[in-house]
């Protein structure tokens, strides 16, 4: 009996509390919509295995249309051979999944096996629909080879359709 008289002032004091966190929209949400820890997706194309990618954490931002990923690596396969063609990773990425369009930063490696070169670069971003590669303006990109060969310079940009590169400065 003597608990009850402090339980039940208890329980009129929070029936008369009101959390009001506003009209928050999906929009303006910072928080994503799903979290995931060591992700892993595969993308498979006319019963060919196409893609893998691995990341130790994934969020999903459903109403922004987003995916972010923290230390991320992934492997492109080559669609006649089967084999892996290029490989990367990086310290984290962010996927417009309406485009495809990537923004890859805190440090980007990307090795093409059937080229026979490495990029890296402390940022880039991929563009789907044009198929360009380009680095941040006035961030360094390293262009190697196996046999030695490098190539450095600024404003990086590659249309992988004609299989060309440049680089601004």
């Amino acid at each position: 009996m003597r608990y009850l008289v402090p339980l039940c002032a208890l329980c009129v004091v929070c029936a008369a509390c009101r959390f009001d966190y506003g009209n928050v929209s999906a929009e303006e949400s910072s928080f994503p919509d799903i979290t995931m820890e060591d992700l892993e997706y595969v993308r498979v194309r006319e019963g060919r295995l196409t893609a893998r990618l691995k990341a130790e954490i994934g969020e999903r931002y459903e109403s922004k249309h987003i995916m972010n990923l923290s230390h991320y690596q992934f492997e492109q396969y080559d669609s006649e051979t089967r084999e892996t063609d290029a490989t990367g990773k990086g310290g984290s990425a962010s996927i417009e999944l309406t485009n495809n369009n990537i923004r890859m930063s805190e440090g980007v490696n990307i090795q093409v096996d059937s080229e026979d070169f490495t990029l890296e670069a402390v940022s880039l971003e991929w563009q789907d629909k044009n198929r360009v590669l380009q680095g941040a303006p006035n961030t360094p990109v390293q262009i190697s080879r196996t046999d030695g060969t490098e190539i450095n310079g600024m404003d990086f940009h590659a249309d992988v359709r004609d299989r060309s590169w440049v680089f601004g400065s």
